[in-house]
């Protein structure tokens, strides 16, 4: 079987660096006689008979959009919280055309992978309004996994085993296994000695968290959601980008590549083909990967409705998929969790629907977002933002 990667992008600088650097990392993997790379500048081509679409695109503008107005009403919650709302629906439009090109060009029974967030809200809201099979991915299980192997210590190769359920980055970590063994009282022991350094803010309240009070569970992202605080929007951007380009170009004068340090250094959303690019490595090759993948949960949190998506993960190794690991989440998680699950679906509906009214009820089923008059504020200062 011989597969081809279509890489899109309507940037043509950006494309050839993109492609540049899949071709090499495939090369690299031992990979070319099974994968072809294709680069595209408009999407039907690109989408001609696909079955697998990885949907990745920066909505930073719409994001600072939606954080101007959560700001003016003190709405807060990132990606997962009740300022989430704002930002699929400023990004729903984008994400909506892609999915009814890929039904009018793509092979039957095609599939979206949206990788922007909020993942699994689009997911969901593309999935609803178009029936066509959606599922988010979150790349930041992998991400946690580099994180911790660097707080304990380790070699990323010792962590044997990493499983988060949860919602997008509000998802659990509920094992951490080194050498096959539990690691969580391992990193609890480095952060009381002052050891474990963290050298992100997130990292940083994870340690204290464990430090502090023993709580077995880790999160992707911040604890309390709901309670995030969100950057004003005239700090909002990329400073990372010109180095990130200036870190590529040098591995590809080097002839080698190190998708997992472009990775660890720059995040996943820097370049299109990245995340896809190491994927298939991953899938068919040597490459070792996290999946954080978002769809419905089959029973992961007793007494959630089906319908209701949940974020696991599952894992990539030597050329083999681990499948998803279904357990039921520890009683003290249950209740968060399912709060946001909830509120994410009805999220989805409102997005899919254009519809203020569920908006505002979406925002109400979780009683630690905002009270009614918030919600109802900021919902009417969105719906009368142009898209």
């Amino acid at each position: 079987v011989r597969l081809c990667l279509s890489l899109m992008d309507i940037e043509p600088a950006r494309l050839d660096r993109t492609v540049r650097l899949g071709r090499r990392s495939v090369e690299q993997a031992g990979l070319q006689d099974l994968l072809t790379i294709e680069p595209h500048t408009d999407e039907a081509p690109a989408l001609d008979g696909t079955d697998l679409v990885l949907f990745i695109r920066s909505f930073r503008k719409e994001e600072a959009r939606n954080i101007e107005i959560a700001l003016r009403h003190g709405v807060v919650g990132g990606h997962d919280g009740p300022a989430s709302l704002g930002l699929a629906r400023f990004s729903f439009p984008a994400v909506e055309d892609v999915a009814r090109q890929v039904l009018q060009h793509g092979a039957k029974g095609a599939r979206l992978i949206v990788f922007c967030n909020p993942t699994d809200v689009l997911a969901q809201a593309v999935h609803m309004k178009t029936g066509l099979d959606a599922w988010g991915w979150c790349g930041a299980p992998d991400s946690l996994r580099e994180s911790m192997a660097e707080q304990l210590g380790v070699d990323p190769v010792r962590i044997t085993r990493l499983r988060c359920v949860g919602v997008n980055h509000f998802s659990y970590v509920t094992e951490l296994d080194v050498d096959g063994k539990p690691g969580f009282e391992m990193l609890r022991e480095r952060c009381r000695q002052g050891i474990a350094k963290a050298s992100s803010g997130r990292l940083r309240m994870w340690m204290e968290w464990v430090r502090d009070t023993g709580w077995p569970y880790l999160t992707i992202g911040h604890p309390a959601p709901w309670n995030e605080p969100l950057v004003p929007t005239e700090l909002w951007t990329n400073p990372e980008a010109p180095a990130m380009y200036e870190a590529i170009d040098a591995q590809l004068a080097a002839g080698r590549i190190d998708l997992d340090s472009l990775v660890r250094t720059f995040g996943w959303e820097g370049t299109t083909g990245l995340a896809m690019t190491r994927l298939v490595c991953a899938l068919f090759g040597s490459g070792d990967m996290e999946l954080g993948w978002q769809c419905r949960h089959e029973g992961a949190v007793p007494g959630l409705p089906n319908d209701v998506w949940l974020e696991h993960t599952m894992q990539a190794k030597h050329g083999k998929v681990r499948e998803a690991d279904f357990r039921p989440l520890p009683e003290a998680l249950e209740a968060q969790v399912r709060l946001l699950a909830l509120q994410h679906r009805e999220m989805a509906r409102a997005v899919a629907a254009d519809d203020k009214e569920l908006a505002v009820r979406a925002l109400a089923v979780n009683p630690f977002s905002c009270n009614h008059s918030i919600a109802k504020a900021y919902v009417d200062d969105l719906w009368a933002t142009p898209r």
